[in-house]
């Protein structure tokens, strides 16, 4: 599965970035944490990219303490909002890997750290495009043949491409 954005910008054009899932952090113990993505413009490659979303210490923090608080008063979830109490042991992983991560988000596919995000605000100037604002479009579902996803690690260096094998999240060299 797939989000796709689609970024309209002030020279008129419009480009389109889809977000696969699959790809991983491998964690010193051997086991993987899913990498959260999200577009952004990178330098490096002078296009919009999938690039790391590096969430901030304090980001992570605030949501497990809504959750934990959720999570001992159900009946206190307003109707509007949907909360996946589930998502509280991946998230105190989270920010356990983030406590240790030094280094800033990379492009995915020239692993540059020259990117800007469009998160968390959804528009953003580039002197070629003039003000580029994201939207965004939808899901499309994604065969495995398609998804390019792989194996990085915790600080987002590529590490190997990944099998056909990503259920199991095992990786081959």
């Amino acid at each position: 599965m797939a989000s796709v954005f689609h970024i309209h910008c002030g020279d008129g054009h419009a480009y389109s970035v889809a977000l696969f899932t699959g790809n991983v952090y491998m964690l010193a113990d051997g086991t993987a944490l899913d990498m959260e993505t999200y577009p952004a413009w990178c330098s490096s490659c002078q296009r919009f990219v999938v690039a790391e979303l590096v969430r901030t210490r304090t980001e992570l923090e605030a949501e497990i303490r809504e959750l934990e608080f959720f999570a001992e008063r159900p009946g206190w979830i307003p109707e509007d909002r949907i909360l996946r109490i589930g998502q509280l042991p991946e998230l105190r992983r989270r920010l356990a890997w983030r406590c240790q991560r030094s280094s800033p988000p990379h492009c995915l596919d020239c692993g540059s750290e020259q990117i800007v995000h469009f998160w968390p605000q959804s528009t953003m100037e580039l002197p070629r495009f003039g003000r580029c604002e994201l939207r965004f479009s939808g899901w499309v579902d994604a065969t495995r043949s398609t998804c390019p996803v792989g194996a990085f690690s915790p600080e987002g260096v590529r590490l190997v491409a990944p099998s056909t094998d990503l259920k199991s999240r095992r990786f081959t060299k």
